[in-house]
Formats: C-alpha cells, structure tokens, sequence
C-alpha cells in the first residue's frame, strides 16, 4: 500500500487485488505474511487514498488472521493526517527521526515470537549464545568498549549509545 501506487494512478480495487494475490502467493509459498500500513502523505488526494486503503487492509488482513502493523498512526498528525512535520522533510518519505519512529512502532507490535533475537540477547555464559553481549549491555571498565567485547587494533574514539526506549545499545567508534 505505496504512494508510488496512487502517483501512478493505480485505481483502488486494483491495489487491493494486487495485495489480495501478492499475500496468496506469499502464504502459497510458505512464507509467515505480516503487513503494514503505508506511511502518512501530505498530498491531499494522495493521503485520502492511502488512508482509504490502509483502513481496507486492516479490516481485509483481520479477516485472514494476518497481522498488520500500524506504522501510520504514530507518523501522522492526528487533525489532518499529515506528517507531523519533525517526521518527514518531503512530506512523502520519513527523515531519520521518522525511520527510527517506525522501527519502534514496529518493534513494540511484532508477534512475540519475534520480538527478540534469542542469540542476541541469550544471558552471558549461555552456551547457546552466539554473540556474547551482542546487546552491548555495560561497561564496567569504563573503556568505552561494551563488556566481553575487544578491540583489535587502535582507535580514537569508543563509546556505548543507548537506544532510546529499546533493548541495549551502539557501540559507537
């Protein structure tokens, strides 16, 4: 459910079609389809079609039992649909801030099942882990470095970044 599909004057009921048959040959193929929302527009006829075709796709994807996350309502200003202006610097497409908006909204509505990475964030010593403390979580020396990780070779600058409302953190050089 794109704006490419609304500029390129794709009527409605083809767009539904089209994600009607892009979903069964998904599932038809074994693959788990989870959807999404498009993002807001601040086109006038642009956004009124997204909008039409973003409520169709929930109340159409409920009736599969297919999940849809919502990335348009956290993006969108809630009196007129638009974007809210610190989320986009075209009006069509999200900047930064609005990528990492959607990457949390996403994260928050994932099945449970995956929501978390279990090599990721298994606990330190676990033998199954992968990557150790592949979340970056402390520094106990202070060194920049996140704990059980090394560094090969020099470099000015180390430093852990918190992600804000997520689980863990950058490990910034």
């Amino acid at each position: 459910v794109t704006p490419n599909d609304v500029g390129q004057s794709v009527p409605v009921a083809t767009r539904k079609s089209n994600m009607q048959a892009m979903v069964a040959a998904a599932v038809a193929d074994g693959s788990r389809v989870i959807l999404a929302t498009s993002t807001p527009n601040d086109t006038t006829g642009t956004r009124d079609s997204l909008v039409e075709m973003n409520h169709w796709l929930i109340g159409w994807a409920n009736t599969q039992g297919i999940p849809v996350l919502d990335i348009y309502s956290p993006l969108a200003d809630p009196a007129d649909g638009t974007y809210l202006p610190s989320y986009t610097s075209d009006g069509t497409h999200p900047n930064d801030t609005g990528n990492h908006v959607i990457g949390t909204a996403v994260a928050a509505q994932l099945p449970p099942d995956l929501r978390a990475v279990p090599f990721l964030t298994a606990a330190k010593g676990d033998p199954e882990n992968l990557i150790v403390n592949g979340v970056f979580h402390g520094d106990a020396n202070a060194d920049g470095l996140a704990d059980d990780w090394s560094l090969i070779g020099a470099l000015s600058a180390l430093s852990l970044t918190s992600l804000s409302g997520g689980y863990g953190n950058w490990q910034s050089v």
